[in-house]
């Protein structure tokens, strides 16, 4: 009686199997009809063919849900990346495609609705990419707008700006001293070389700034002309005298005649603004100290310092080797 028994036992399994594999692919087909929840489909249908792998029903509505969801990523994508992503996802639905006819016919609705997801994905690139096209040659096309009436004569020309030393306002009001190294008409950005080595580009048009130094003409008066955002005004760069003293400040020895004077630099320990004498100044970062209390630094942190004598002058490394 066993040996007649373990057949029928086995027979059973198969078919509570197979129940629960079609069961998973209607579950899947339902959620992917309804297109609320692909990810799901996805794993019913993953979960229909980890049971019966066979299983070409499931086989298709897997193709169709991971082409679905690869489709919803698709406008984050670069055009080129679009392109090898579309023949991946073209072929999924066509695979989805004949597998249901297969199985379902020609007349069903699965495969119909295969075959028009491939045709509506190319569609949808070929008007991605003819609208990118059409975007970059309007770009490339129109000229740059006219800097309007009155504009400083760097916006008008803005390679005149190229040479020429400026003070840039930072944040905290700290005025911080360069030259303007070159101008990128692409970007429309001029590079500003600072006086401890730090490298910027900015759209002036948006910044607060004074062009500092002696015209060559005598009528240019530009160096006592404040540009915040492109306007012009005639306020000269802010020139503080030094902090007074105080039971927090112990300002430094009285300075000679000709102590280098770093107006609009504030010494973030004592406060003395501007600081006179030697800066020590922390590269690509706002924050500076005076030579009192840069003395006070144990050895470690002094090494993050670069030494500024005097406003312009070019500063020199402390300890090479904290910068390797």
């Amino acid at each position: 009686l066993a040996c007649f028994s373990r057949p029928t036992m086995g027979n059973d399994i198969g078919r509570e199997r197979n129940k629960e594999a079609k069961e998973l692919n209607n579950k899947g087909w339902r959620l992917l009809k309804r297109g609320s929840d692909l990810e799901g489909a996805l794993k019913a249908y993953s979960a229909a063919l980890s049971i019966k792998p066979s299983y070409k029903l499931a086989q298709a509505g897997q193709n169709y849900a991971a082409a679905a969801i690869a489709q919803q990523r698709l406008n984050f994508m670069s055009p080129r990346r679009q392109v090898d992503r579309v023949d991946f996802m073209v072929r999924l639905y066509l695979e989805a495609a004949e597998l249901w006819e297969g199985e379902l016919g020609a007349g069903h609705e699965a495969p119909r609705m295969a075959r028009a997801a491939a045709a509506r994905v190319r569609r949808n690139l070929r008007a991605n990419l003819q609208q990118g096209e059409k975007s970059a040659t309007s770009a490339a096309a129109a000229p740059p707008s006219p800097p309007p009436p009155g504009a400083p004569f760097w916006i008008t020309n803005p390679q005149e700006l190229v040479g020429r030393r400026i003070a840039v306002l930072w944040s905290k009001g700290m005025l911080y001293e360069g030259k303007v190294a070159s101008y990128d008409p692409t970007l429309r950005k001029h590079t500003v070389v600072y006086d401890d080595g730090d490298n910027r580009s900015y759209k002036m048009c948006e910044k607060t700034f004074w062009i500092l130094g002696r015209p060559t003409n005598p009528a240019d008066e530009s160096q006592y002309i404040k540009y915040e955002k492109g306007v012009a005004s005639s306020v000269p760069p802010p020139a503080q005298p030094a902090a007074a003293p105080s039971s927090t400040h112990t300002p430094t020895a009285a300075a000679a005649p000709d102590s280098a004077t770093h107006f609009g630099v504030t010494c973030d320990k004592s406060g003395m603004n501007p600081i006179v004498g030697v800066r020590y100044h922390v590269p690509h970062a706002d924050y500076d100290l005076c030579e009192a209390k840069f003395a006070k630094l144990p050895e470690a942190e002094r090494r993050k310092f670069v030494k500024i004598e005097r406003p312009g002058a070019s500063w020199s490394r402390l300890h090479a080797c904290a910068w390797i």
